[in-house]
């Protein structure tokens, strides 16, 4: 019962870590077109490569975790997301920030994928549901709570202070998966051309109306929470 306890924490923080790490910093944007001698426009250039990287990575980390195994494949990417949040910590220009949001969001994309994927893995029955109303709830949580977080970072720490303790926090998540996660997360299924399989399966997947129906539904939703995020330091 512990042990499924802290793998459900583990999970819940994988998951997690994506949204924290885009909105934690959001209370120090609007300081950074004075930091950089930049346009607020600019700025934003930060979030938008985030989202670029947080949203075109998740493409990939699915089929490689089928192939290469979920431990593998989340350590990896929590690892990306260390590298990311240090090189935003110690940017000395609006580019290599930019750059390291991109890397950023590539890395802790895969925890919303594979910790998603785990679920399904590791919960059968009504204890799949009761996870999952866990996440939902994490997930809505999460953005404010970071929001206020990176506030007060900000405040007490200066700007650097929000990326290093995204860094931090993804650094505990990939040894939290590392040493939790259970021996099925890393059977090895070696599958020829996967990435031509994975083009074949969305191609098949784009071709039924329902799913692009109700893929236009979710993309308007979260577009629009996307775009109070990105404008939420401008009003600040």
């Amino acid at each position: 019962q512990a042990v499924s306890r802290l793998l459900i924490a583990n999970l819940l923080g994988s998951i997690a870590l994506g949204l924290f790490a885009m909105t934690v910093c959001l209370p120090s944007m609007a300081e950074w077109s004075g930091v950089f001698a930049a346009s607020q426009a600019q700025v934003q250039l930060s979030f938008s490569a985030f989202v670029i990287g947080f949203g075109g990575a998740q493409l990939f980390y699915g089929p490689l975790s089928d192939i290469y195994g979920r431990r593998r494949v989340i350590v990896f990417g929590l690892s990306v997301a260390v590298v990311g949040s240090l090189l935003a910590m110690v940017s000395q220009s609006l580019t290599m920030l930019i750059g390291a949001r991109l890397v950023q969001g590539a890395g802790v994309s895969a925890g919303i994928v594979v910790g998603r994927a785990m679920v399904q893995d590791f919960f059968a029955g009504p204890d799949k549901p009761r996870v999952m109303a866990y996440v939902g709830m994490v997930m809505g949580l999460c953005p404010p709570f970071a929001t206020i977080l990176g506030g007060q970072l900000h405040v007490l720490f200066g700007w650097r202070a929000a990326f290093a303790v995204a860094a931090a926090l993804a650094l505990v998540l990939a040894v939290s998966n590392a040493v939790l996660l259970p021996r099925v997360a890393d059977e090895h299924h070696d599958r020829a051309h996967w990435l031509k399989d994975m083009l074949s399966a969305y191609g098949r997947v784009i071709r039924v109306p329902e799913f692009l129906g109700l893929c236009m539904i979710l993309s308007m939703c979260t577009g629009s929470f996307y775009v109070f995020l990105a404008g939420f330091p401008v009003v600040l």
